[in-house]
């Protein structure tokens, strides 16, 4: 609405029908930059909560990976005719669920 009051005016200024005012936006260089403080605050203590985030997995991993070598299960199956394949798929299909 601005831009057609603009343009009325510039016509009657000027007398001439097809003038026209163009906005342009051009983007002043600065050498200053601008960061807020969440993101200070963020980038400085979002690899802490992921490394606490993905302890508590990798612990309880490592534990029962343990316990079935403390109770020697793989060796027990290969006993019984097992071959590694399902066994390391009974692993992946625990695990990925």
């Amino acid at each position: 609405m601005q831009n057609l009051i603009a343009n009325m005016v510039l016509r009657n200024v000027t007398a001439t029908p097809d003038a026209q005012i163009n906005f342009m936006s051009i983007p002043v260089p600065s050498n200053k930059s601008v960061t807020d403080q969440f993101g200070q605050i963020l980038s400085s203590v979002l690899p802490i909560f992921l490394i606490l985030i993905y302890l508590l997995p990798v612990y309880n991993t490592v534990f029962l990976i343990l316990k079935e070598k403390e109770s020697r299960t793989k060796e027990s199956c290969r006993m019984m005719g097992m071959t590694d394949l399902p066994y390391w798929m009974s692993w992946f299909v625990y695990y990925s669920i």
